[in-house]
């Protein structure tokens, strides 16, 4: 006895292969769209990084809009004003010296990075805790941040770093090798760390 399909002159294995090629049709469809959504989360992710390349120094440094203008932040007592010309660009620092600190006895010094988002003066309560035990503190204000000119960049602060130690120095606020600890706060950690040739020598 005949099937229904042989009756009306499809055989059984026509069949089957057209199911197969059905099969190989579906799958070549999902191949294509998933190689589809691979190149658009390609193009999509390549984008982004550009995005994040060409910003980057706003992403990593995020300088406050609001300054306070020279003078109107109160200073504790004996605290030093640096003004560093570093590479052209004009660079401030303040050297708060620890309590019973003098010229015969330095002490050990603290070289203090504020957080990328910050300025010197948003901080300046803090460093309180190491002044009042003896310790004095360098605040540096990194470039393009506060009062400073020009765009920070790592090699910037740590130049920066240098040469302001170097001024605190001639302000009779020692920075002696051995006695001088780095400290950065938050995402500036980075670049809490002396150049190669280290801190200067007194």
């Amino acid at each position: 006895m005949e099937t229904s399909d042989q009756q009306h002159g499809r055989p059984q294995d026509a069949m089957e292969h057209d199911g197969r090629g059905g099969r190989r049709a579906g799958r070549s469809r999902a191949r294509r769209i998933a190689r589809s959504l691979l190149l658009i989360a390609a193009v999509v992710y390549g984008r982004w990084c550009g995005v994040v390349y060409w910003f980057q120094d706003a992403l990593l440094f995020p300088v406050p809009s609001i300054v306070p203008a020279a003078g109107a932040t109160r200073l504790p007592e004996g605290t030093v004003t640096l003004v560093e010309q570093s590479g052209g660009e004009r660079v401030e620092g303040w050297v708060i010296p620890g309590k019973g600190r003098s010229t015969a006895s330095p002490g050990t010094t603290v070289v203090f990075f504020h957080g990328n988002g910050e300025i010197i003066d948003y901080i300046l309560p803090e460093p309180r805790y190491l002044t009042e035990r003896g310790v004095s503190v360098l605040l540096i204000e990194y470039r393009g941040y506060g009062r400073s000119t020009g765009r920070p960049s790592q090699k910037g602060i740590v130049a920066d770093s240098a040469a302001m130690s170097r001024s605190s120095c001639e302000c009779r606020v020692s920075i002696r090798r051995g006695s001088c600890i780095t400290v950065g706060r938050w995402a500036a950690g980075w670049p809490a760390r002396w150049p190669r040739s280290g801190p200067p020598r007194q």
